[in-house]
C-alpha cells in the first residue's frame, strides 16, 4: 500500500473517530456520564470518610454482620501489596487513571462512558487520598494512606467506597462490552445472510 493510501485511510479513520466521539452531542453525553458518576463516587466516598475519621472506635465488628467497619490506613495497595514502594504505587495508579480516562474518552456508549468514569473518579478519589494525611481518631494517629474501612463479615481484605466503584466500573466495562460485542456480531451475521 502506498504512502498516498495509508494517508487518505488514517484521514478516513481519524474523520470517523472525530465524527463519533467529538462531536456535540457525543461531548455532552460523556459529561453528563462523568458528572453522575462523580455525585455517586464522591458523595458516598467523602461521607464515609468524614465518618470514619471521627469515629472513637477503629473497628464496629459483629461477625453475623455482611458488612463492618474496620477503620485502617493502607499504605499499599489491594490486600496490603507493594506496602512502603510509594513511588511504584503512584506509577500503577497514575496508569491506571490515564488507561480509565481514554477508555472513556473513545467509548461509544453511554453505559460505558458511566462506569468508566466510575472506575476512573474511584481510581483517582483513591490517589489523592493517599496524599492526602488525615487524622483518625480511632488509631490516634495523623497519617496518609487510602483509608479503607468496610470489611465483609470479620474475615476478609478491608475496602472503601472508591474499591467498590473501581471494581464495579471495570466489571461493568467487560460485562457491556462483551454484550455489545455479541450483539454486534449477531446482527453482523443477520446481515450477511440477508445479502445471500
Amino acid at each position: 500500500m502506498s504512502n498516498v493510501e495509508n494517508n487518505k485511510r488514517w484521514h478516513k479513520q481519524w474523520s470517523e473517530f472525530k465524527k463519533a466521539h467529538c462531536n456535540k452531542q457525543a461531548l455532552l453525553n460523556k459529561f453528563y456520564a462523568f458528572i453522575f458518576a462523580a455525585v455517586i463516587v464522591l458523595l458516598c466516598s467523602v461521607t464515609m470518610s468524614i465518618y470514619c475519621c471521627k469515629l472513637t472506635k477503629p473497628t464496629v465488628v459483629d461477625p453475623y454482620r455482611f458488612i463492618n467497619i474496620s477503620i485502617d490506613i493502607n499504605q499499599g495497595i489491594s490486600f496490603g501489596n507493594l506496602n512502603g514502594k510509594t513511588w511504584l504505587i503512584y506509577i500503577l495508579q497514575s496508569v491506571l487513571i490515564v488507561v480509565l480516562f481514554i477508555f472513556t474518552f473513545i467509548s461509544k456508549r453511554f453505559v460505558e462512558w458511566f462506569f468508566g468514569s466510575m472506575a476512573y473518579i474511584g481510581a483517582t478519589y483513591n490517589l489523592v487520598d493517599r496524599m492526602v494525611i488525615k487524622e483518625i481518631a480511632s488509631l490516634k494517629q495523623k497519617t496518609n494512606g487510602v483509608l479503607d474501612y468496610f470489611q465483609f463479615f470479620d474475615k476478609s481484605a478491608i475496602f472503601n467506597f472508591p474499591d467498590f466503584f473501581i471494581i464495579t466500573g471495570i466489571i461493568g466495562i467487560c460485562l457491556f462490552s462483551f454484550i455489545f460485542f455479541i450483539c454486534e456480531y449477531k446482527q453482523k451475521k443477520k446481515n450477511e445472510e440477508i445479502k445471500k
